[in-house]
């Protein structure tokens, strides 16, 4: 089943291997997410922190850890996240 999410990139991890593994947060949630690397070769712009995007993928259980995450196919940008944001501005006033 096909879901869409929209939400905030967090604790992306390029690896070797060309699999972007990263979080997805809102105000509300997160969920662990991964782009593998026949899929990264078709989103045209680097993932970046901070970045807010719609993905569109599957949810399934990573066996592993016994734990849901987002298997992501597509991805576009939605602009700049408002958690970022804010949490630059605490730390420009620090």
């Amino acid at each position: 089943n096909k879901v869409i999410v929209r939400g905030e990139i967090s604790n992306c991890k390029y690896h070797t291997s060309g699999h972007i593994y990263f979080t997805l947060k809102d105000e509300t949630g997160t969920i662990a997410a991964v782009l593998f690397a026949g899929n990264a070769k078709n989103v045209g712009f680097r993932l970046e922190n901070g970045m807010k995007v719609n993905v569109s993928g599957r949810i399934d259980i990573y066996e592993r850890d016994g734990r849901y995450q987002l298997y992501v196919n597509s991805v576009e940008a939605a602009g700049m996240g408002d958690l970022y944001r804010r949490f630059e501005q605490l730390k420009a006033e620090l």
